[in-house]
């Protein structure tokens, strides 16, 4: 019995633990090398964890999305230096895609840690190839999360 007794008494003190600190999801992180369009990491969840480890580092991620698509969004969010944001759109033949009348991609280059964001909206981008990389401004290494979302 006391056996028992001492079993369970583990098991309240480890969910009061988890109760009291919290349980936070676990969000997959970037696989290296990812520096160039043909290393990319597919992205197979909306949210995930990178870092620019040096400043001349190019984080780059594939994003599939459906042929129902009408929009997509791509974030960057938790940023712990000053970071920019560029996308490239392909249609499924794997073309580039004009995206804003006369470039084949759009960039965000908010000044300090704030979020980064681009909407692209075009019905025929099949696969979005993202790169994240240094400011040019402060040119610093750090941290990011990475997200998307389409519809």
């Amino acid at each position: 019995m006391k056996r028992i007794n001492h079993i369970l008494g583990v098991l309240l003190g480890c969910l009061l633990l988890v109760g009291l600190l919290g349980c936070e999801y676990t969000y997959p992180f970037e696989e290296e090398p990812n520096n160039t369009p043909d290393t990319a990491t597919l992205m197979r969840n909306n949210i995930t964890k990178g870092q620019i480890h040096i400043p001349s580092d190019m984080d780059y991620w594939t994003i599939n999305i459906g042929p129902i698509s009408s929009w997509a969004k791509v974030m960057l969010h938790h940023l712990s230096e000053d970071l920019k944001l560029m996308v490239i759109g392909y249609d499924g033949s794997n073309n580039a895609i004009t995206l804003n009348g006369s470039d084949y991609y759009l960039n965000s280059d908010a000044e300090g840690t704030a979020d980064e964001e681009i909407v692209i909206s075009n019905n025929l981008i099949r696969t979005i190839v993202v790169c994240v990389e240094a400011s040019d401004r402060r040119n610093l290494a750090g941290t990011y999360w990475l997200e998307y979302t389409f519809r």
